[in-house]
């Protein structure tokens, strides 16, 4: 009887850790994608991560892809006026954030040099469609250097992307908006 409940307290007392050690079996076993390297990068990236997850868009970046995904890190939205985060975080705001999450992202691996080129045989601007409702990032060359321009105008140097297994990320301090 001694025995049966001692194994009966060690299973009990066990089974609170043996989710946490699952999780990190896994964690360790995912294929490097796009969402985690943002997840693993964090908290450079905790306002992407959890804007992501609010989006319910975790899916699309750990996806097959490929695709390219220009990632805001946390001082993109900082800028942002007071209360902007908060607010895209609502359940009913939802679909915004959607929109805003997916103009950051084309589908297809975009190196700098597939960039490069494409802008030089479009003439000094090429056009992308972003994978979310109607959008397009334009991409221009200034000082030998891509630029990735929103529809807003808004203008920010490429640096080399992160390639992983879905896709390419391009680092962002500024958000892109329509």
């Amino acid at each position: 009887m001694k025995r049966i409940f001692f194994w009966l307290f060690a299973i009990v007392w066990c089974m609170p850790f043996a989710p946490v050690a699952a999780q990190s079996v896994l964690k360790e076993k995912m294929p490097p994608t796009i969402m985690k390297y943002l997840v693993d990068m964090s908290p450079e990236y905790a306002t992407m991560v959890k804007t992501i997850n609010a989006a319910r868009l975790t899916e699309t970046f750990e996806g097959p892809g490929p695709m390219t995904v220009f990632a805001p890190r946390n001082r993109a939205f900082d800028i942002l006026p007071a209360g902007t985060v908060d607010n895209w975080l609502k359940p009913e705001m939802m679909d915004s954030l959607q929109k805003v999450l997916t103009y950051h992202t084309v589908a297809g691996n975009w190196p700098l040099s597939d960039l490069q080129q494409k802008i030089k045989e479009a003439g000094g601007e090429f056009f992308l469609p972003t994978i979310g409702a109607p959008g397009k990032l334009s991409f221009v060359m200034e000082n030998g250097k891509v630029m990735v321009k929103d529809q807003r105008g808004f203008k920010t140097i490429l640096e080399t992307p992160v390639a992983e297994q879905n896709g390419l990320v391009y680092s962002l301090d500024k958000l892109l908006l329509r």
